[in-house]
C-alpha cells in the first residue's frame, strides 16, 4: 500500500471497485480485483478511520444470497462467507455484529455464531408504476445505523400506512 494513501471502495452496477484516496486513482484489477454481484456493503464502524495492524481494512459485502467478509489491502482475501437466504438491501456493521435489512425484515447477525435473528418488518413504500396506470407496488425502504458499540437503530412502519406511524427501534447485542 502506498504511504499516506487510503483505499476507498465504490459500488457501480453491482460491482465493487477500489480507488486510492485522496487522488481517486483506480487500483489495478490485477492487484485488488473487483467484487461482482454486490447488492450492498459496509465497513466496520468500530474500525472507522483506522487501518488494521496488517495494513488492511475489512468490508462486509452482501451478494444475492450470501454475506462475505473481505480483508482488503495489497490484495483481497475473503475471510468469511455465510448464507443469506433473503439477501440484503442495506447493512451496517460494528465489530462482530451486523444489522441488515432484506425485502421483509431487519435482522441481527453475530459473525462468530452466524444465526440471523429477525427483528421487525422492513418499511414499505407504495410506488406507482410509470408504465401501467393505477398499478402500485410496495417497495422496501429500510433505514438503519450504528448508534454505539454493538447497538443499532432501525426505522419501521410506513408513511403510506393507515396510521402513518413511523417507529424507531433500538437493538443492543450482548456478547456471549
Amino acid at each position: 500500500m502506498k504511504e499516506m494513501e487510503i483505499i476507498h471502495p465504490l459500488r457501480t452496477d453491482s460491482t465493487l471497485s477500489f480507488y486510492w484516496l485522496p487522488d481517486f486513482s483506480p487500483i489495478s484489477v490485477s492487484t485488488v480485483p473487483h467484487i461482482k454481484g454486490v447488492s450492498c456493503f459496509a465497513h466496520d464502524v468500530a474500525e472507522e478511520g483506522r487501518i488494521g495492524e496488517d495494513g488492511t481494512i475489512e468490508l462486509c459485502v452482501a451478494k444475492r444470497r450470501v454475506l462475505q467478509i473481505y480483508k482488503i489491502g495489497e490484495h483481497v482475501q475473503m475471510k468469511k462467507e455465510m448464507p443469506l437466504p433473503d439477501g440484503a438491501i442495506t447493512l451496517a456493521r460494528h465489530g462482530r455484529y451486523v444489522c441488515l435489512a432484506d425485502h421483509y425484515n431487519y435482522k441481527l447477525i453475530d459473525l462468530v455464531i452466524p444465526n440471523p435473528i429477525a427483528l421487525v418488518p422492513t418499511p414499505q413504500v407504495a410506488i406507482s408504476s410509470p408504465t401501467v396506470r393505477g398499478n402500485t407496488q410496495m417497495v422496501p425502504r429500510p433505514v438503519l445505523t450504528v448508534i454505539r458499540p454493538n447497538e443499532f437503530l432501525v426505522v419501521s412502519g410506513s408513511i403510506s400506512s393507515p396510521s402513518n406511524d413511523i417507529l424507531l427501534y433500538r437493538y443492543r447485542m450482548q456478547k456471549i
